[in-house]
C-alpha cells in the first residue's frame, strides 16, 4: 500500500489460516479510501477495516463479486488493488488463478464501459 501515491480501493480476502490483522491497521488508515473484502477472512479484515476508520466498505463472498463493488467505490486516478493478504485456497486451486480470474473480471468490467 505505501507503493501508491493515490487513494486505495483495496480487495482483500482469502483462506483463513487464523490470522488477525491488526498490525495492518495502520496502513489501512493511511492508504485505503474505500474495501471490498471476500472469501472466509472477510469478517475478520473487516474488523481491521472498521479499526482503521474506512466507512466504505462491502463485504461479498467472491472475487467475481468484490471487483465491481471495488471498481463503484472508485474515481479517476484511484488505485483498485487486488492485495488478498490471504492464501487463495478458499476459492481457487493457485494464486495465479486467482490473478487471472481478477484480470478477466476487469476486462469484462471495461468493456461493458466501452460499449455504454
Amino acid at each position: 500500500m505505501e507503493g501508491f501515491d493515490r487513494p486505495i480501493v483495496w480487495i482483500a480476502g482469502g483462506l483463513d489460516r487464523g490470522y488477525k490483522f491488526d498490525k495492518l491497521v495502520p496502513q489501512i488508515r493511511d492508504h485505503v479510501k474505500a474495501a471490498v473484502l471476500y472469501g472466509e477472512t472477510k469478517e475478520l479484515l473487516l474488523d481491521a477495516v472498521k479499526q482503521a476508520g474506512i466507512e466504505n466498505v462491502s463485504v461479498v463472498d467472491t472475487l467475481a463479486e468484490a471487483v465491481p463493488k471495488a471498481y463503484a467505490y472508485s474515481e479517476s486516478g484511484d488505485i483498485v488493488l487486488l492485495s488478498p493478504a490471504n492464501a487463495s485456497w478458499d476459492q481457487f486451486k493457485t494464486f495465479e488463478e486467482r490473478g487471472d480470474q481478477f484480470i478477466t473480471e476487469v476486462e469484462h468490467l471495461t468493456h461493458k464501459r466501452e460499449e455504454a
